[in-house]
């Protein structure tokens, strides 16, 4: 048995920050490694992270929040699907480069760029 999925369209995103017209694309950056996330988790203070950059994180020992600085109680992650699914209907474009972006980040001046641009 096999279920069929609906085809979404690909919203593209001519993006110089964060923000792509009503796409809030903060949302799919790690706080903590400020990088477009591939596998993000939700953590008890109800934020996304990268699973791995918070694995780490909370492998050093640290338990409050990287967003909120509260404490990490408890320190359970779950898998965020509709992040994921929202991520994969995105393209963004590169202001530098004009081209669709594979592996996106968020720079020190708060606008998104191509990894390698």
């Amino acid at each position: 048995y096999r279920r069929s999925r609906a085809v979404t369209p690909v919203h593209v995103v001519d993006v110089g920050d964060t923000r792509g017209g009503d796409v809030e694309l903060g949302a799919f950056v790690c706080p903590i490694t400020r990088q477009w996330m591939e596998n993000p988790v939700i953590a008890a203070d109800g934020h996304s992270y990268e699973q791995v950059a918070i694995l780490q994180f909370l492998k050093k020992g640290l338990d409050r929040s990287p967003v909120t600085n509260l404490p990490l109680v408890p320190k359970i992650l779950i898998p965020n699907r509709a992040l994921l699914a929202a991520m994969a209907n995105i393209q963004i474009v590169c202001p530098v480069t004009q081209e669709p972006m594979q592996d996106p980040l968020v720079a020190t001046d708060g606008h998104s760029y191509e990894k390698q641009a």
